[in-house]
């Protein structure tokens, strides 16, 4: 009896996490036909190099090619040594115990291992705490920022504008300070602990780094305000702030390529929301399928039944992403809507058109204007019109025809 109640219970749980990919899927979708392309923005931008003065409006998106520099230095102290890197990140990772878990039946099985992360667990949280135990992380993950650079004669914020994809920094005698024995410069890492890079143990750790360094070509896209480089907003709400390490025309085609990824990869996810929601609201016709799996010689149903589902599913699921994805689309452009609208209005009025010529305007010429129609008897004729009893009073014509002479109808 309990038995049934939870499968009952995981059945309606089904059924809800079903709704809820709907309930994300759906709006996930309208907001992402929403995003802008900047791709496409950033085509309208005008190119400027940045020792020219050039004279434009400050709500204009400009493009500026030169390179960009900076007069602060930053480094990592007691680490790393201080040089011209725009962007200094520090990663920091734990030789740690991880806890696994593993269910078979009824039965939950413990496992543990030693590892590099850069999580490492709180071990007081473990099954097993004994023999397992973590020391916090002394040191932590951080990004290091210099406050302003410029770009040729303009100023840029460089803790906002979005910069480019940093590089791991190589680790030498010059840039890496060593001033305790239990220090060791490893490769690209800096090691800190008791044991060795090869051989390490529990509460050791590792530093690397990865930067942005200056003095490099880059185009950087915003609005200038005076002497600045400032954000731009397109249509009020999508700001363009982004510094590239290219020309113009690579970084205009970097962002057409980032936003289809992105679109196409949200769509993609979207779909698989529906489908995997609709799947889960079959859960009942699924539940009774496996009831065929104890009945001999039904078990293929369980396979088969189960297969048709995920099918049908799926067809379902796209039907419906694609009409949800063609109208966000059409929604969210206004070109496109204006233009559909138009082609309704046209083929509505083209029906429209159609319809009084070939049945309204037949029915007019017929009761308003009385042609020769001598050869029609009053039976045949009466067999096309119902009329009342009153023998002006047309009610419903059940054809149209031309030339008729209601004079000649004979009435019911």
């Amino acid at each position: 009896m309990l038995g049934n109640k939870n499968k009952q219970s995981g059945v309606w749980f089904k059924i809800v996490i079903g709704l809820g990919c709907f309930l994300i899927a759906f709006p996930m979708l309208w907001m992402n036909e929403g995003q802008a392309d900047f791709g496409r923005i950033g085509a309208s931008s005008i190119a400027m190099h940045a020792d020219e003065a050039v004279d434009v409006d400050s709500d204009t998106l400009v493009a500026v090619s030169g390179i960009v520099i900076s007069d602060e230095l930053i480094g990592d102290h007691p680490y790393l040594r201080e040089s011209n890197y725009i962007q200094l990140s520090r990663q920091v990772e734990m030789f740690a115990w991880v806890e696994e878990s593993k269910t078979e039946g009824e039965k939950k099985y413990y496992n543990y291992k030693e590892e590099w992360t850069d999580s490492p667990p709180d071990s007081s949280s473990f099954n097993s705490l004994e023999g397992h135990e973590n020391p916090a992380l002394p040191l932590q993950n951080e990004t290091f920022t210099v406050s302003q650079g410029m770009i040729g004669g303009y100023y840029l914020d460089l803790q906002e504008v979005d910069l480019p994809d940093s590089t791991e920094v190589k680790l030498n005698a010059t840039n890496v300070t060593i001033v305790e024995e239990e220090w060791q410069l490893h490769g690209n890492t800096i090691f800190i602990g008791e044991g060795s890079p090869t051989n390490p143990v529990v509460g050791d750790i590792r530093i690397t780094y990865h930067a942005i360094s200056s003095n490099q070509k880059a185009t950087a896209f915003g609005r200038i305000e005076q002497d600045e480089i400032v954000p731009y907003l397109y249509k009020d709400e999508h700001k363009l702030y982004r510094l590239f390490f290219s020309s113009r025309e690579d970084a205009i085609a970097s962002m057409r390529q980032e936003y289809k990824a992105m679109l196409w990869g949200m769509r993609f996810f979207g779909l698989a929301l529906i489908w995997l929601g609709i799947f889960l609201i079959f859960s009942p016709i699924i539940a009774l399928l496996n009831v065929a799996k104890f009945i001999p010689g039904a078990g293929f149903l369980h396979d088969v039944g189960r297969t048709i589902i995920i099918l049908i599913s799926g067809a379902i699921a796209f039907v419906l992403w694609l009409i949800f994805v063609i109208m966000a689309v059409i929604a969210h452009n206004l070109i496109l809507f204006l233009a559909v609208l138009l082609a309704c209005l046209i083929i509505t009025g083209a029906g429209f058109y159609y319809w009084f010529q070939h049945f309204v305007a037949p029915m007019i010429s017929c009761y308003f204007n009385p042609s020769t129609t001598q050869n029609s008897s009053p039976t045949s004729l009466n067999s096309m019109f119902k009329f009342s009893k009153k023998a002006d009073d047309l009610i419903l014509p059940k054809v149209f025809f031309e030339g008729v002479n209601r004079n000649e109808l004979a009435i019911t």
